[in-house]
Parts: C-alpha cells; sequence; structure tokens
C-alpha cells in the first residue's frame, strides 16, 4: 500500500500571497483606479469634513418678539391709567383704525380674525368680499402706460 505524502492544501503548487493574487485580478480602467490612488483604510475622504451650518437665528427672533408683546405699558384714557401688554395695547389700536376707516388696518384685521377663527357679523364680511372682489378685477384689467385701463 502506497502511502500518501502529507498534504498542505496547496496540492503541490507554489503559494501567492493574497494581496498579489487580488492584484492580478484587479484591472485598471474607466471607474476603476490604480491602488495607490485609493484612499488608505481608516482615511476619510474629506479630512475637514463638512461646513458647519450657521446657527438659526429663528429661536432667538421668535424669543425677542414674544418678550416684546408680553412688556407691559401703561395707558392713559382720559383721568384712567391702564396697565396692559404691547399686544393688548397693539390690538386695541388696530382696532381703532379699522373703525376710524383704514383700508390697511381692515385687511389686517380680517386677515387676523381668519387666522384665529372669529366669526364677523355678516355685514362687515360682505362689505370685505365686496371690497376684495374690486381690487381683483381691477389687479386683473390691463393697464396702459398713460394710466388708463
Amino acid at each position: 500500500m502506497a502511502s500518501n505524502p502529507p498534504s498542505n492544501g496547496n496540492n503541490g503548487q507554489k503559494t501567492v500571497s493574497a494581496t498579489a493574487a487580488s492584484a492580478e485580478k484587479y484591472k485598471v480602467g474607466p471607474g476603476r483606479p490604480p491602488r495607490e490612488y485609493w484612499f488608505k483604510k481608516g482615511q476619510s475622504g474629506n479630512p475637514k469634513g463638512a461646513k458647519r451650518k450657521p446657527p438659526s437665528l429663528l429661536p432667538d427672533l421668535k424669543r425677542l418678539f414674544e418678550q416684546a408683546l408680553s412688556e407691559k405699558v401703561t395707558l392713559r384714557q382720559g383721568e384712567k391709567e391702564r396697565t396692559l401688554t404691547m399686544a393688548e395695547a397693539g390690538i386695541k389700536q388696530l382696532v381703532a383704525q379699522f373703525a376710524k376707516g383704514d383700508r390697511h388696518a381692515r385687511r389686517d384685521g380680517f386677515a387676523y380674525a381668519e387666522m384665529l377663527g372669529i366669526v364677523w357679523s355678516r355685514a362687515i364680511a360682505l362689505q370685505s368680499r365686496k371690497h376684495s372682489l374690486q381690487t381683483i378685477r381691477r389687479s386683473l384689467t390691463p393697464t396702459w402706460h398713460d394710466g388708463r385701463r
């Protein structure tokens, strides 16, 4: 009986290092750069990283606006003095301008009422709707360079 020589798993072939074998299989071409140009293991391709975004001003502005609206102010009405917040005083002033017929106050008042879900009387709502339709019609009418419509 013939004994087989001890085998080391290579069946008599020479062993080639793994890197050399993989280098033989790797072909350089479009989209496949040579290995010396690859990123090194553990090294980032962008060492400085992305630039940081500047911090948002929105939270600071919101906080400042809320503080300003909640400040107290003393108003004198005849002989009486009343202490209100700036927000209350501003709303009262807007309503007073609306009552005097200021068109901007009317627009802003209706916008705030709609945002807050306040139902106005039907007559005021119809008047505002009529005014809005007139404005829309005016904006759709062509204007000539000499000012005539």
